[in-house]
């Protein structure tokens, strides 16, 4: 192997495991997400200009080639592992046929190439085709979702730090409210503090009173009355990773109904939590959700009660019932019970699967009971 440097990272390791496995001769990434997991550079142009595409191209056995636009080039030398950096003039060349010549004089013009075929749009799979119609393509988009499900040790610094610090604004946001707030406010100052934490994109759903019982509601000129709930589901990206939580809150003092709601919502929480283990059926976890709210008289209001997290806020393993993938270690979890009544009521907190159960990364404040608003302060 023509190694460029002593070792590779685990995740091209991974990769090249992947090829072995399944015969291929190389693996094109091209989404956002796995150009990123691979070449560990971050090109936020693939998201804002799709069109202007960012090609890793790991071979069999050898170095992978990373294309990029011309103008993103000092940015992947800056980053990226990737010695072998090549780069097309952007409206000159289209980024496929700068791939397909570089597939040729590597000699893969007739093989059996992996491509993201979930993602990669119908346009540039039909040139991909005409250009190289004797390679044979074959869809990795899953085996991608599998290999990311395992967290590098980069990864789970960056994800914890994330769900800490996205927390914190949260909860530092609540105490420092009051009753007659607009919830947009609110839901700004949130932003703010989470973006001067070092999030990006930061965004979520914020609804007061009868407002929270409302799937993704948007944050207006509603004020916070007294008594009423306030639930909010909010996430940033740090560094390319979600965070994603979900907090309950009352207006000044909740009721003896909303606290045996939220008390019977979040004790089934933590006995999900409890499960956490390698080699736990997903669909288990499920199951104990449902049926545990079901004993508390409450119905689950979603139809799943977790998810993996990491470079898209819902990544595998989904936490449905119909999934029986089993947790490993080093996943990033997400557990979310949510429950809709007149209001809704919510607890989402991200932690890591380890041998002796979770490490929870969403401990900045204990919200075993509804957080209040009164503007008093912590």
């Amino acid at each position: 192997m023509n190694k460029t440097q002593n070792k590779y990272p685990e995740q091209y390791i991974r990769l090249q495991k992947v090829l072995k496995k399944r015969d291929l001769d190389a693996v094109l990434a091209i989404s956002f997400e796995n150009v990123y997991w691979l070449s560990q550079s971050l090109i936020h142009t693939q998201k804002s200009i799709p069109d202007r595409l960012a090609i890793v191209l790991s071979i069999r056995g050898e170095d992978p080639v990373f294309l990029v636009c011309s103008i993103e080039e000092s940015l992947v030398r800056s980053d990226s592992w990737i010695k072998d950096i090549r780069c097309y003039e952007e409206f000159e060349l289209s980024p496929i046929q700068a791939l397909a010549e570089i597939m040729h004089k590597k000699g893969l013009s007739k093989g059996k190439i992996g491509l993201e075929k979930h993602y990669l749009c119908a346009s540039y799979y039909e040139e991909l085709k005409s250009i190289l119609p004797k390679a044979e393509w074959i869809n990795v988009s899953k085996d991608f979702e599998k290999l990311r499900m395992i967290k590098t040790e980069r990864e789970i610094e960056i994800l914890q730090k994330a769900a800490l610090n996205t927390e914190k604004a949260m909860i530092d946001t609540f105490l420092e409210s009051k009753p007659g707030d607009a919830e947009k406010d609110v839901l700004n100052r949130i932003i703010l503090k989470t973006l001067n934490a070092g999030g990006m994109e930061a965004n979520g759903s914020f609804g007061s009173g009868p407002k929270s019982a409302v799937a993704h509601p948007i944050a207006d000129n509603t004020p916070l009355e007294k008594g009423g709930i306030v639930s909010v589901d909010f996430g940033a990206s740090f560094q390319g990773y979600y965070s994603d939580l979900g907090r309950t809150a009352v207006v000044e003092k909740s009721s003896d109904r909303q606290n045996k709601i939220y008390h019977d919502l979040y004790d089934v929480q933590r006995r999900c939590i409890d499960m956490i283990r390698p080699g736990v059926k997903v669909s288990d976890i499920f199951k104990a959700a449902y049926n545990g709210l079901n004993e508390a008289g409450l119905e689950l209001s979603l139809s799943h009660v977790g998810h993996g997290i990491g470079l898209i806020m819902h990544e595998e393993p989904m936490l449905s019932p119909f999934n029986d993938l089993t947790l490993q270690e080093n996943m990033v979890i997400n557990i979310e019970p949510f429950y809709v009544t007149d209001e809704g009521y919510h607890s989402e907190d991200t932690m890591l699967v380890t041998t002796e159960g979770a490490k929870i990364f969403s401990n900045y404040y204990d919200h075993s009971s509804i957080i209040p608003i009164t503007a008093k302060g912590k």
